[in-house]
């Protein structure tokens, strides 16, 4: 089963993309890059994006650490860095999603993934797939179920991530698969 899904993923095309502090990460090559982010010029599957990014981005800290000449007294003086946001933090803003390729990325799985009530929901920007447990009530699938696919599923459900329990909430496109997403800390 990895292998067909590797053959699917094969077929999806990233841009390396990069900030202002010359950190690297990969986005869909059809989409902007996010406000902040520039596309460096690399285009193809996502393994080849990350052997670029492996090549050329070596030394992981920001740009600005870099420039610091060491043994300085900005290395003496310098706070504490703030821990990296979790994932959880990282994913509550609406970004790019798509869905997941259980067993293939077309509408007919899509549609099993609903009438089974879990919808494997992509955070391409983390690398993350979140198994979304769907909330039917509050989730309007209309354009998965009907046959035309036209129009945009909403989806909706609750699920644990890093030992926080969240919501996620995606707007799907029926025929493209992909939409925004984001999740919601729940108390």
């Amino acid at each position: 089963m990895s292998s067909e899904r590797d053959s699917v993923e094969d077929t999806i095309q990233y841009d390396v993309v990069v900030n202002g502090e010359q950190q690297y990460s990969v986005w869909f090559a059809d989409e902007e890059p996010p406000s902040g982010w520039s596309r460096v010029g690399v285009r193809g599957p996502r393994p080849t994006c990350l052997e670029h990014i492996a090549k050329v981005w070596t030394d992981l800290r920001p740009a600005t650490a870099r420039e610091r000449p060491s043994g300085s007294e900005n290395d003496v003086a310098r706070p504490t860095p703030r821990p990296a946001p979790d994932l959880v933090t990282l994913l509550t803003e609406p970004q790019p999603v798509h869905i997941g390729a259980r067993p293939a990325a077309d509408a007919a799985s899509f549609r099993q993934q609903v009438e089974r009530g879990l919808v494997f929901v992509v955070f391409p920007a983390t690398g993350t797939e979140l198994p979304v447990r769907l909330d039917r009530q509050a989730s309007r699938l209309e354009a998965v179920t009907s046959s035309s696919r036209a129009g945009t599923a909403t989806v909706v459900g609750e699920l644990s991530l890093d030992g926080a329990r969240v919501r996620c909430h995606a707007e799907i496109d029926g025929v493209s698969l992909r939409g925004t997403g984001r999740l919601e800390r729940l108390g």
